[in-house]
């Protein structure tokens, strides 16, 4: 099932996402979220380019994409729960329910990969920001953790019936890595 969130108006995202329907749900709020972030960090460098003291760099165009790349997730974290709440009211848990709690699981991870490199992008673009964009970065700061930590509920919430020991291992290892990123900015 293909959601196009992109394509539909804030209204009526909102709409679904307040309705009864299982899906969209947290992780599609959290990428949405992270997106947000994202184009506030963007508005925020594009603005700081046009200042002498400020790097011309390809990094518009990387957190442009990056912001893309989240409004794809929204649809891909609303079509992989969906598809594993099938198998919830099945009550079934082989080896197709082992996949979709892998599948639901890596989408919000990614989330919480790319407001983590929202993060640094905000980091690194504050000594060129003056104190009237200041508030839009720590903003955008504020809504990228936000979606780290919402997005990093929807991975363990995932992970906590996956038979693949090893899988989740891996998984909670690079969140843990992620989050000492974090902390290393603060």
């Amino acid at each position: 099932m293909s959601f196009k969130f992109r394509k539909q108006s804030l209204e009526h995202f909102l709409d679904v996402l307040g309705s009864e329907a299982v899906s969209p749900g947290g992780g599609t709020a959290a990428a949405l979220t992270a997106a947000t972030g994202l184009a506030l960090v963007e508005m925020v460098t594009r603005i700081n380019s046009k200042k002498k003291s400020a790097p011309k760099s390809a990094k518009i165009l990387l957190i442009k994409l990056r912001r893309k790349r989240l409004q794809n997730i929204m649809d891909e974290d609303a079509a992989a729960f969906l598809k594993l709440s099938a198998f919830y009211k099945k009550k079934e848990k082989g080896p197709g329910y082992q996949s979709a709690l892998k599948n639901a699981a890596a989408v919000p991870l990614e989330i919480c990969e790319i407001s983590l490199d929202g993060l640094l992008w905000a980091n690194r673009e504050c000594s060129f920001t003056g104190r009237w964009l200041m508030s839009d970065l720590v903003e955008a700061a504020v809504l990228l953790e936000a979606a780290f930590k919402s997005a990093k509920l929807n991975v363990e919430i995932n992970l906590k019936e996956s038979a693949d020991k090893k899988f989740v291992s891996k998984i909670r290892e690079k969140i843990l890595l992620l989050e000492r990123k974090i902390r290393g900015l603060k």
